[in-house]
């Protein structure tokens, strides 16, 4: 007998997923966003944020800021760490810049104010990071360019490519420029700095391929300097529009960038909005944003928390609140206790199916979560969108392909209402399950669960229920229950 079970994956995945097909790359005249640029260079492990997604961009970086961006800019910060400071002549840096500094005074990297001071705490201006950055390079101030030219050389190599002088340096210039210098010829190496970095070790080709493809990314930078978690795709079809942008919602970010064949964003829009309906299970809002001729479209999100339960026990470092910490793990307790010791598919479904019927009752006051999977956990009263969010929490725990269908069914007095319902995957073919019609809200006493809508096809529910049969995966036979499990 096998036993089911929920992996917890306990490594920190990346903040975002690629897919392969249209890059965003923008022309070298163009600005570079900056919160891109960070979240490049976060991947790589050469920047370390404040928080998550935050890097503090509305400030003049210091001195000792700049030289441990230039330490890791190198892929040296362990060797730095390593370093013996004992002889570090400067008395004013503080105990955790002591090794950095240190290091990058022995290596050349820097110098002092003079033969005490380091000035840490000063904020430095374009040219001395240029000056930082230039010698991060290999190239020498005393040889290769002079203080007072050092932009122009750096010019020459590229490092203010997409890149607008402002009123004061900031850490948001530190980052734009740190980034390109990535891409800047290394001295005395046949390639540049990203290419030094991949073949020391310090980073790998794939890291390096993975974050170039999001250079130069278009977003509408926050006034605070706050990074939002984003998910990017990347379409040349409307085909595969719903699948990659469900598999972007793994890690809750909070908006999806999508790519889509220049001048064609309102065909995607339109598309969009249609098909939305079939992603309910994932999300209880979304807002679509495009500009004609820009080839994106961008799409924020507000999960359910269903959704964000199932995304937390799959994966407990994405970024989600106590409550639903709280919800998840209540949810996993139940699963495990009554259905982890199933063996067979079907039996899991029969199992969920009639816990949930003998468990709940439909809310007719359609209080608020009673659509989601909280009211279900919490109460124990849902309409169809919180049964249907049950259902697909426990069969999803259970390694079960699960959705929840949106569409709308006509009851035996007449009445067509809008309506839910799930599509579960059970030996490699899909079956309509309708665990509300199956748990009718007009018996009383023991409360009969009955099976009329149990494992049938999408013909067999069509005689009642109506929904855009293009936006689901087929069902096209019921289940032979002759030859069950």
């Amino acid at each position: 007998m096998r036993f089911r079970y929920v992996s917890f994956i306990l490594a920190v995945a990346l903040a975002f997923s690629i897919s392969s097909g249209i890059g965003f790359a923008k022309s070298e005249d163009e600005n570079i966003n900056p919160y891109i640029a960070a979240e490049q260079l976060s991947q790589l492990g050469l920047l370390k944020g404040v928080s998550r997604g935050s890097y503090d961009m509305a400030r003049n970086p210091t001195r000792a800021e700049s030289v441990v961006m230039l330490i890791r800019l190198l892929g040296k910060e362990k060797e730095a760490l390593r370093h013996d400071d004992s002889n570090n002549p400067f008395y004013d840096v503080p105990a955790w810049a002591a090794k950095y500094v240190a290091y990058a005074y022995a290596n050349g990297l820097t110098k002092g104010i003079s033969e005490r001071q380091f000035g840490a705490g000063l904020a430095v201006d374009v040219e001395q990071y240029t000056t930082f950055l230039l010698r991060a390079l290999n190239y020498s101030d005393e040889k290769d360019f002079s203080y007072g030219a050092s932009k122009v050389f750096a010019s020459s190599l590229g490092l203010f490519n997409g890149w607008t002088d402002g009123e004061k340096f900031l850490r948001s210039d530190m980052i734009i420029l740190s980034f390109n210098a990535l891409n800047a010829d290394f001295n005395g190496f046949s390639g540049t700095l990203a290419d030094y970095l991949v073949r020391s070790g310090a980073i790998t080709s794939g890291a390096w391929e993975t974050v170039t493809t999001l250079k130069g990314l278009s977003l509408v930078p926050r006034s605070d300097y706050e990074w939002e978690e984003m998910a990017y795709i990347s379409l040349r079809s409307t085909d595969n529009f719903l699948i990659e942008f469900k598999n972007s919602l793994e890690r809750l970010p909070d908006a999806v960038l999508v790519a889509v064949p220049y001048g064609e964003e309102k065909k995607y829009f339109d598309y969009f909005d249609i098909a939305r309906t079939a992603l309910n299970g994932y999300a209880r809002e979304y807002q679509v944003w495009y500009t004609p001729g820009t080839g994106s479209m961008r799409i924020s999100v507000t999960y359910t928390k269903g959704h964000q339960s199932l995304s937390y026990l799959k994966n407990p470092t994405v970024p989600v609140s106590g409550e639903i910490k709280d919800l998840a793990l209540r949810g996993l307790k139940i699963y495990t206790d009554r259905f982890s010791a199933i063996e067979y598919d079907y039996d899991l479904a029969k199992a969920v199916h009639d816990y949930i019927a003998d468990k709940l009752e439909y809310d007719t006051k359609y209080q608020p979560g009673s659509e989601d999977f909280d009211g279900p956990m919490n109460r124990g009263v849902a309409t169809c969108g919180g049964y249907s969010a049950m259902f697909l929490f426990f069969m999803r725990t259970g390694g079960i392909d699960t959705e929840i269908v949106v569409g709308t069914a006509t009851n035996n007095r007449g009445v067509t209402e809008n309506h839910a319902w799930n599509k579960v995957k059970l030996n490699s073919n899909w079956y309509n399950i309708d665990v509300t019609w199956n748990d009718p809200i007009t018996h009383s006493g023991v409360g009969e669960i009955v099976y009329d809508y149990f494992l049938i096809s999408d013909n067999t529910l069509s005689r009642d229920h109506s929904w855009n049969k293009s936006h689901y995966p087929p069902s096209p036979n019921s289940w032979n229950f002759r030859k069950t499990p």
